[in-house]
């Protein structure tokens, strides 16, 4: 069954949240004024309402895994030797796999993976099953490695100061623990502040110097010295403009442009 990609919603259905996942991880849907929201799932803590939020971290195990047999255009499946924590069941259903390193034939390609996939064992020779329409669309060989990676909407987080993965919007609702819901991306948004903010100035989410879990704060606050270490910089993630003052960990209208 095929799903468009992007869908227009009604205003109103940004605060909805579902015990099912209604639409695939990563659908897009646009109110009639322009505001752009994501579909993505909660993790295993609540998302807040107003607040940042972050995809899951990666797991470094499953991270550079060494291709077992060569893979030839147009297959399904690659062979892969499995890292030393075992794959739970569809943990990577609907994420994504890379591949890395240019001794191989095949880097620089990234694949989907299926659906649903079982358990893949640690430490042993496994078997990636990749979506329908995702055969490989080049060779592989065993100097090549993957990467795998959930959804960027699976199990969202609040974002932790500094963020520590990929933002991914602002909760429209409190979805509950393993549900799904709406994140906006873009367009005003009441959003969490922390600090001082500037109308018309950027803002990041929050970093190591006001440390506020799942809160915005003025791009600038985030350079403390004349000269800003590699550290410092690195936490700046731009979202978007402030358009209004608001108290300090209250909510303001901040325009998102996350994506």
């Amino acid at each position: 069954m095929a799903y468009p990609t992007i869908i227009y919603i009604p205003e109103g259905e940004q605060f909805n949240n579902y015990d099912a996942r209604r639409w695939p991880l990563g659908t897009r849907a646009i109110l009639q004024d322009g505001r752009r929201y994501v579909f993505a799932a909660a993790a295993g803590v609540a998302l807040v309402r107003g607040g940042v939020q972050q995809s899951e971290v990666p797991d470094a195990d499953h991270d550079t895994l060494a291709v077992q047999a060569a893979g030839s255009v147009g297959d399904r499946t690659i062979s892969f030797t499995n890292g030393s924590d075992e794959i739970e069941a569809d943990l990577y259903a609907d994420g994504f796999c890379a591949t890395e390193a240019t001794a191989g034939i095949g880097e620089g390609i990234t694949l989907k993976i299926e659906l649903t996939h079982g358990v893949l064992a640690a430490s042993s020779t496994q078997i990636l099953p990749l979506a329908a329409g995702y055969g490989l669309p080049f060779a592989i060989n065993t100097s090549d490695t993957l990467t795998l990676i959930k959804n960027p909407y699976e199990d969202n987080i609040i974002s932790p100061a500094p963020p520590e993965a990929l933002i991914t919007g602002v909760a429209c609702s409190p979805v509950p623990t393993d549900n799904w819901g709406w994140l906006q991306t873009w367009g005003p948004c009441a959003s969490l502040v922390t600090g001082t903010m500037v109308i018309g100035g950027r803002v990041s989410a929050s970093g190591t110097v006001t440390n506020t879990s799942g809160a915005f704060e003025s791009t600038g606050v985030l350079i403390t010295t004349t000269a800003p270490t590699i550290a410092q910089t690195t936490e700046i993630l731009e979202c978007g403009w402030c358009m209004e003052t608001a108290p300090d960990t209250g909510f303001g209208l901040i325009f998102l442009k996350v994506s």
